[in-house]
């Protein structure tokens, strides 16, 4: 399909840029692939997608390097399996399920909101917001979980704490196994400022070329401007490393 794209257009090796992919296997078959034909280095011409990157440092902060066998897994289970597999995540895993209780059933998600002008607290004052539940490990569907979760935090525990004077089953599993402290609502503010980053980033990469909104923005996704970002993460997250060293809070987090 791109051989015959690449012909109409009128182009050859002489007038061939770059391919801008992400690090799926078969995106190599390809290019290897149109090189025999196109008579090209296919490793020379093979650039990587900026957003991906920053996806793939996020996965691996948050799942360490058994990511892909965890996204199997997790993408085969049912709910019951899915709530297991998370409660080996730390403090992302016991959000995630309590989030995920909240939203099972519109009378749960209509007794959430029912808290929020009764408590009248925080950035919630006045407002009835959804929770945003992790849709899998992609992107930044995490960082959005656990933003908006600290947003509404005395909304959940408050939540929680109706969990623990239910009589079913259900509920009590949830409260007893995903019931989160006040140290780990503070290591998911640290793992928030982690990966704010990361997701400003991939923001400020995506969408058209803008030149008239002046400089410092990245206008064209270009190598000058993936650079530069590219340090800011390593930056940022050496500086957040001692942060979290000097603290009490558990050894995976600095790891």
């Amino acid at each position: 399909m791109i051989l015959p794209l690449l012909t109409r257009f009128g182009i050859t090796s002489s007038n061939l840029g770059y391919f801008v992919l992400d690090n799926a296997s078969n995106n190599d078959t390809t290019l290897t692939e149109l090189a025999k034909t196109l008579g090209f280095d296919p490793k020379l011409k093979r650039l990587r997608c900026a957003g991906h990157i920053f996806n793939l440092i996020a996965e691996r902060y948050l799942y360490g390097q058994d990511v892909s066998k965890f996204e199997e897994q997790y993408s085969k289970a049912g709910a019951p399996e899915r709530r297991k597999l998370w409660r080996e995540r730390n403090e992302v895993r016991k959000l995630y399920n309590l989030v995920a209780h909240v939203m099972a059933s519109g009378k749960r998600t209509a007794l959430f909101e029912a808290l929020q002008p009764e408590l009248n607290i925080g950035v919630a004052e006045g407002k009835r917001w959804k929770l945003v539940l992790n849709r899998g490990i992609r992107w930044n569907s995490t960082y959005l979980m656990i933003r908006r979760a600290l947003e509404l935090q005395e909304v959940l525990d408050i939540y929680a704490l109706k969990l623990h004077r239910n009589g079913d089953a259900f509920d009590q599993e949830t409260y007893d196994n995903d019931y989160l402290s006040e140290q780990e609502w503070k290591a998911l503010a640290i793992i928030k400022d982690q990966l704010a980053l990361l997701f400003y980033l991939t923001k400020e990469l995506e969408g058209n070329a803008d030149l008239s909104e002046g400089g410092g923005k990245a206008s064209h996704r270009v190598l000058w401007e993936v650079l530069p970002m590219l340090e800011e993460v390593l930056d940022h997250f050496e500086g957040l490393e001692k942060q979290v060293k000097n603290s009490d809070f558990d050894d995976y987090l600095s790891i």
